[in-house]
């Protein structure tokens, strides 16, 4: 491991506190060499995600490039590593609609382990029919949504979110397959089980317990792509407590801590 500083002294300050306060900092770029992903590309060609995870504000930023301009939408679970495929009961499920591009929404669930984008409407894909879905929170829930964003240009279509996740993992869910609930974050490893959609027709409840969630979610057929991904290697950026700060005036603020960004 290589660690880069502005000075010696800021390592020996920051060293201990490194596994309690970090921001965790994955790039990748499609078609980069080595790594266990797969990807397609009908739902939006791939170009780049790049993605930040703060393990004390959980705060979670995640941006997508597409190469063209046809994606409309995707469901997104991230991990500490595994491919989160398959996992029930312990992953949430995000919901990106952009079928109105000026003001995306955001929805997320306990996602059901079923290989399908059915958490919204289904909360236990090992029972046969649709169980009540497993909410968690939404667009317009209070300190959820910093900022979300679908920006065209060059040819190129950009999705954006900026969310607090604190409420994702704290979150108990109705329905367990006897592992730890993880919710959405991750740490010095990523996997990633993303879906993007070229057709989508949504639909969101106005009262009781689905006011705000998705009633519809139509993607049809033929139109999805994805993103599977296991064990990519983030990079670690530790902030100086604020102790540190005496007698290191005019030092940086972070010490990035390099590591390979392939899987």
């Amino acid at each position: 491991m290589l660690i880069r500083s502005v000075a010696a002294a800021a390592v020996v300050v920051v060293a201990g506190s490194a596994a309690s306060a970090a921001v965790y900092s994955w790039n990748f770029t499609a078609g980069q060499p080595g790594g266990n992903y797969a990807i397609n590309n009908t739902g939006g060609t791939f170009q780049s995600v790049q993605s930040t995870y703060n393990s004390v504000s959980q705060r979670l930023t995640f941006s997508v490039v597409f190469s063209n301009q046809i994606t409309k939408g995707f469901t997104l679970a991230l991990n500490n590593g595994p491919n989160p495929n398959g996992l029930a009961g312990e992953l949430a499920l995000l919901y990106f609609d952009a079928t109105t591009i000026a003001s995306p929404k955001i929805t997320v669930y306990g996602y059901n382990g079923a290989n399908l984008q059915t958490s919204w409407i289904d909360g236990n894909g090992a029972v046969t029919g649709n169980q009540t879905p497993d909410r968690i929170i939404s667009t317009g829930a209070s300190g959820f949504t910093n900022s979300a964003s679908v920006v065209d240009a060059s040819g190129k279509r950009t999705m954006s979110f900026d969310i607090n996740v604190a409420a994702i993992n704290a979150f108990t869910p109705s329905y367990t397959a006897g592992n730890p609930w993880k919710g959405m974050k991750f740490d010095s490893k990523v996997g990633i089980w993303m879906h993007p959609v070229k057709s989508l027709t949504s639909a969101y409840g106005t009262s009781g317990a689905s006011n705000g969630y998705l009633t519809t979610w139509n993607i049809g057929t033929g139109n999805e792509g994805f993103f599977d991904g296991t064990n990519f290697v983030t990079d670690t950026l530790i902030p100086l407590p604020p102790a540190a700060w005496a007698g290191l005036a005019g030092l940086a603020g972070v010490i990035v801590v390099n590591r390979r960004r392939k899987a």
